[in-house]
């Protein structure tokens, strides 16, 4: 392998230098849009669950507790493995 040109010099050089995460690659979402996603999601998934939730148990208290539990946790875990994922690849 050549290392004359840039772009062989870029290919070899670590991807992760440092201790922060880097930016996903040219084109990738941002972390506004990472957020956006995971925030629409988490409206549908809770939906959802709590849908189910009322279902099982006929309550609709303990129906609307579960999602809104569910919806604030899982936003934040949603959002964490997003950016993990765009790390890793």
């Amino acid at each position: 392998m050549s290392l004359s040109s840039t772009t062989d010099l870029q290919a070899v050089q670590p991807q992760n230098s440092g201790s922060q995460m880097p930016e996903p690659s040219a084109g990738g979402p941002s972390h506004w849009q990472s957020l956006a996603k995971a925030f629409s999601w988490r409206i549908v998934a809770t939906v959802t669950t709590a849908a189910i939730a009322y279902v099982i148990t006929g309550e609709i208290d303990t129906a609307l507790l579960i999602g809104g539990i569910e919806f604030f946790l899982k936003i934040g875990i949603f959002y964490a493995h997003e950016r993990l994922w765009l790390w890793l690849t």
